[in-house]
């Protein structure tokens, strides 16, 4: 092998090695997601110049070869390689580079990387969730510790699971098995609510609280969610 070749083929594992290193440092350092996948792509691209990669999104492992057979189209070359990111057994989408074959050798280590990345935010989100359902369970305890009203206690409940999910009102309502009613304890949205707190209406009225009083299970429709007092 020539030393010119030599000395090329060491200069560019020596590119590779250290773009791979910045990336993870940055990985390392619990950087927010987007920063690393914005690395990824800038270090990888620079790695196949005169070529460019990009971060796919997508769930679906069947809809990768269609992804890459579109991005070739577009580029108008049939030289595209597409490398899946697989997070926690699943496939969260693809490192997919538009270049020489010769360039995309480390492909798979980004990917990588990427994936870890992905993982560690995943990760102290559902610490971060994890730790604010706690406080709020632990606030709407500390209100029964102090033998608080039942309605203060029931509108914390409902404020809190609002925080909680998300949403923009929760109610909390309560059916009486011997006359069929459903009762409207408190609800979150005030004065906005089509039913006032103490308002009451028959099982049949309210379609979905019907499957939660037979099953006895939560039932969720609309992004809303109902939940068996």
């Amino acid at each position: 092998m020539p030393a010119e070749s030599s000395a090329g083929n060491l200069n560019q594992l020596l590119r590779e090695e250290a773009a791979l290193r910045r990336v993870a440092m940055l990985v390392a350092a619990e950087a927010p997601q987007d920063a690393v996948l914005e690395a990824v792509v800038a270090e990888a691209s620079d790695l196949i110049t005169p070529g460019r990669v990009q971060i796919v999104r997508t769930d679906d492992p069947a809809e990768l070869d269609h992804v890459v057979a579109r991005i070739a189209r577009e580029a108008g070359t049939e030289c595209v390689i597409g490398v899946p990111i697989v997070v926690g057994g699943a496939t969260w989408g693809a490192l997919v580079a538009v270049s020489p074959p010769a360039g995309t050798a480390r492909l798979g280590d980004f990917s990588q990387l990427v994936a870890s990345a992905i993982a560690s935010v995943q990760a102290r989100a559902e610490l971060r969730e994890l730790a604010d359902q706690q406080g709020a369970l632990r606030r709407v305890a500390t209100l029964v510790a102090q033998s608080a009203e039942p309605k203060a206690v029931f509108a914390a409940v409902a404020v809190e699971a609002a925080r909680i999910l998300g949403v923009g009102a929760v109610s909390l309502i309560r059916y009486d098995a011997e006359t069929q009613m459903l009762t409207k304890i408190f609800g979150t949205h005030g004065k906005r609510a089509a039913v006032p707190d103490g308002g009451q209406w028959p099982l049949e009225d309210g379609p979905e609280a019907v499957p939660v009083v037979a099953t006895g299970k939560d039932k969720v429709s609309t992004g809303a969610t109902s939940r068996s007092p």
